[in-house]
């Protein structure tokens, strides 16, 4: 707490009084507004907004960004949220053509020992049909190895 200021003038009588809590909280305002241009002052502490979790629907205090309360229980799920998301997949199995829903991200056949297989054979197939075509580095058509050859 600042106290007030008072003014006089040369006769002793007095003139102004100045609130000094106000004159020294506009004082720090510039100072801390320069402050905050540094790296300290960008790296101080933030105001704080009012966030819901999006676990258990608790509301708290936070940045803006921050999507969780900060109990290890929410900050857990939502890292396995985030990596297996609860969402599935519909696709048709690239062999068989048969319907199939995954909650994996890359699957491309049906699952059964027959699809998987060609699947697989088809897939080396194309490997070394890519080897075949590039030798020693240079690709057939690349018009920079061309250039090179001539």
């Amino acid at each position: 707490m600042i106290h007030d200021i008072k003014v006089f003038n040369p006769k002793g009588e007095l003139v102004n009084v100045i609130n000094g809590q106000k004159l020294h909280d506009a004082k720090y305002l510039t100072i801390a507004k320069s402050v905050s241009k540094t790296t300290w002052g960008k790296s101080a502490k933030k105001q704080k907004t009012r966030v819901k979790c999006v676990v258990c629907k608790k509301e708290v205090f936070g940045k803006v960004n921050q999507a969780t309360c900060g109990s290890n229980k929410c900050i857990y799920v939502r890292a396995l949220l985030k990596k297996s998301p609860k969402s599935f997949r519909i696709f048709n199995c690239t062999e068989c053509n048969i319907k199939v829903e995954t909650y994996h991200h890359n699957k491309k056949t049906c699952g059964s020992d027959k699809c998987f297989k060609s699947n697989r054979e088809r897939g080396e197939k194309l490997r070394i049909q890519k080897l075949e075509e590039k030798k020693h580095g240079f690709q057939k058509n690349s018009k920079r190895n061309k250039k090179r050859h001539t």
